[in-house]
């Protein structure tokens, strides 16, 4: 049964890119759908040397976690790593996280679909991966919810873009990290907007079925958008 709720799951990533391709295209086969330029935020992270709104990109409106943000720049013209959700925790709260790039998880091959009993190899994780587990970790994506009800979200799994993952392919395992709320929490729905998430890090090959459902996981503490 669990892993009909991640195959689901991949689905819905499937879905969702459809859906923001179509709404990036536009164009006649997508009437009634509201252009790119007015359901898009600021990119997850601007190139060194912008500011928000430059290139055409939109600022973050207000949102469910309290106000719009601008992109910090700090001296160097790299982008800050979660200076958008500066001020959403107290400041010992926040120092308990460290924040991860998305592209550190994706940054090597590996396969999407595997069966426990198929004698597939798996590749060698990289230390930088391997140093996350059981560490209090941030990082920011997109949600694809995978459990909810009248309350919010349970359980989702996490991508660092709904538009170029995992687009009519199966999404490698670690494309996406499984995300759990605590038990009787709920988490808002995020449509198309990228949100931060706080929360204990698990790495490692998670059984279900016969198939291994997930390589990266996510005790959520906080979950924070600023759209």
């Amino acid at each position: 049964m669990r892993a009909l709720t991640i195959l689901l799951g991949a689905l819905a990533l499937v879905l969702g890119a459809v859906l923001g391709w179509r709404l990036v295209r536009g164009g006649e086969d997508a009437a009634g759908v509201p252009p790119a330029a007015q359901v898009r935020g600021a990119p997850l992270r601007l190139p060194p040397g912008t500011q928000p709104g430059e290139g055409g990109a939109a600022p973050g409106a207000g949102g469910a976690a309290g106000g719009g943000s601008e992109r910090s720049m700090p001296a160097t013209g790299a982008p800050e790593l979660g200076a958008d959700y500066a001020g959403l925790l107290a400041p010992e709260e926040a120092a308990k996280y460290t924040w991860v790039e998305f592209r550190t998880l994706t940054a090597f091959q590996f396969p999407g679909f595997v069966t426990t009993g198929g004698g597939v190899e798996l590749p060698e994780l990289p230390r930088e991966v391997l140093e996350l587990e059981g560490r209090l970790v941030a990082l920011e994506g997109f949600m694809n919810p995978m459990r909810f009800d009248a309350d919010g979200v349970s359980e989702f799994t996490l991508v660092a873009d709904p538009q170029f993952c995992c687009f009519g392919v199966t999404p490698q395992l670690n494309h996406f990290v499984h995300v759990t709320m605590g038990a009787g929490e709920r988490s808002e729905f995020y449509s198309i907007v990228p949100l931060a998430v706080y929360g204990r890090f698990e790495l490692g090959p998670e059984e279900s079925d016969g198939l291994i459902v997930s390589l990266y996981r996510l005790r959520a503490e906080h979950v924070f958008s600023v759209y």
